[in-house]
């Protein structure tokens, strides 16, 4: 569980970079 909750928050921060990029 604790490694989908850290894998789910990295893909967010993610997406928010992406986003940001663009």
């Amino acid at each position: 569980m604790e490694v989908k909750a850290l894998s789910f928050t990295v893909l967010l921060g993610y997406i928010e970079t992406v986003i940001e990029t663009l």
